[in-house]
């Protein structure tokens, strides 16, 4: 009988299969902590005839309206996660000023143009009002802003594909 030699998978591809298995479990791993550990990331403001410069809608750059960004946003007095950023722009019908609300929600608020009854609770100001204006609400970090802020997951995937298939 002639002996067979085997020859054993050379440690590339063991390599391989641990970048594999490691990417799988990043994605799984941010899919799980997006969807059910972690807050919603809004902008947060209130303006009243344009006072808040920065809440407007002539958003500047990240580095001058980023502390108008609430990372893990939470609303009530009990603090519950919030999963959606709300923006609000309008008349206030009792006096005619200009409002623009940017917040965060537990609840998706929907698209609305109209008449809309704006409830704030946790004891924040004002705590009712009727405006007439628009209302839309949004599912992302950073997504009540004027104009779209980049989603830092987008950064993360390119980081994972380089290092899974260099």
């Amino acid at each position: 009988m002639v002996p067979v030699k085997v020859e054993s998978p050379t440690v590339s591809v063991y390599l391989l299969k641990l970048q594999l298995i490691l990417g799988i479990v990043l994605v799984c791993g941010d899919l799980i902590l997006t969807k059910t550990g972690s807050c919603i990331g809004c902008f947060s403001c209130y303006s009243l005839g344009g006072s808040i410069k920065d809440c407007e809608d002539e958003f500047e750059t990240y580095d001058k309206t980023g502390h108008l960004f609430k990372k893990d946003c939470r609303v009530g007095l009990l603090e519950f996660e919030s999963f959606y950023c709300v923006k609000i722009k309008g008349v206030k019908k009792k006096t005619g000023e200009t409002v623009l609300i940017r917040t965060c929600s537990v609840d998706d608020w929907g698209n609305v143009c109209g008449e809309i009854r704006f409830e704030q609770g946790g004891g924040e100001e004002p705590p009712e009002e009727d405006i007439s204006g628009c209302l839309s609400s949004c599912d992302h970090d950073g997504c009540n802003a004027s104009h779209s802020v980049h989603n830092g997951h987008v950064m993360m995937w390119i980081i994972v594909l380089v290092a899974v298939f260099r």
